[in-house]
């Protein structure tokens, strides 16, 4: 029997970090593990999958359980999630079935519905609120990413892409970042000397996978304002750091929220998309019926 557990972005970011802590406990035997901004889900076990468990992976493949309804990032973090499976041999043949039948049904609602047209993303919601804290970008502003993933990746090219001139990308492994950094002529950063580069900065972007926080309030300066713009779950930032008369500090919940007012377009293609996907889950476990009746 195939079994779920797992936090979204409808539980607080303490409890989404606190289950980081907890999912250890079910993480043995065959599973999936399935990590991204805001949500944290393990898929454990073999055999036949409960209609409802393979509904609710079809609707978070499609987009349809994300803060961005539609948002496309997730169709490829399950795909990963997916294959890291199957690389470090994790995998069962009802999970095997399962993800190859919830990635199928993602790409079908996305190509039959205008669920993801004009889809935002976390990048694009970081851009905006950049935007609308600093006005221009363009200005001798000094930008440093903490942490390697495709959401910095991309945040990093905006930036450039915006007239960014002082840009440095910081993360555990050098060479990680200097892929990126190579690419867009900026700086990389070690996380070992993160705790005396901090005050040169301006803009702090931070999305590491670190289960403790990798920056504290006594590495921050208290003569220069700066803006931090957490995304890490768990935190990457101290929660004292909010209160720094200096410091106007954004997490991911913060970044949700802003992502709320773009939704309203993409909200008239759920009901299509949500037939798609329980026609999908009802077929799907029509076909796991029938091949234990073969088996037998």
């Amino acid at each position: 029997m195939i079994r779920h557990y797992g936090r979204d972005h409808r539980y607080s970011i303490d409890e989404r970090g606190a289950f980081v802590y907890e999912s250890k406990t079910y993480r043995r035997g065959p599973h999936v593990y399935l990590q991204t901004c805001n949500r944290v889900e393990i898929y454990s076990g073999d055999g036949d999958t409960p209609r409802h468990i393979a509904r609710h992976l079809f609707r978070v493949t499609a987009g349809l359980e994300s803060r961005l309804i539609g948002e496309r990032h997730i169709q490829g973090q399950v795909k990963r999630a997916y294959t890291e499976a199957i690389l470090t041999g994790t995998i069962s043949s009802g999970l095997h079935r399962l993800f190859q039948e919830a990635l199928r049904v993602g790409k079908t609602v996305r190509n039959q519905t205008g669920i993801s047209t004009g889809a935002v993303s976390y990048s694009n919601a970081v851009m905006e609120l950049l935007r609308r804290e600093l006005v221009d970008l363009s200005s001798p502003l000094r930008v440093l990413i903490v942490g390697v993933n495709r959401t910095t990746e991309t945040i990093a090219k905006q930036l450039i892409k915006a007239g960014c001139e002082y840009l440095t990308i910081a993360n555990r492994t050098l060479e990680r970042a200097q892929c990126i950094a190579g690419s867009l002529n900026c700086n990389v950063l070690s996380l070992d000397h993160l705790n005396t580069g901090l005050a040169t900065y301006d803009v702090v972007i931070c999305a590491t996978s670190s289960e403790r926080p990798v920056i504290f309030q006594s590495m921050l300066p208290h003569d220069k304002p700066l803006l931090i713009v957490d995304l890490a779950v768990p935190r990457d930032v101290e929660h004292s750091v909010a209160d720094m008369c200096n410091v106007n500090l954004f997490n991911v919940s913060d970044v949700e929220s802003q992502i709320d007012q773009n939704l309203t377009a993409r909200k008239a293609e759920i009901r299509c998309a949500e037939s798609i996907i329980s026609e999908a889950a009802a077929a799907f476990a029509l076909s796991t019926v029938r091949k234990e009746s073969s088996v037998c």
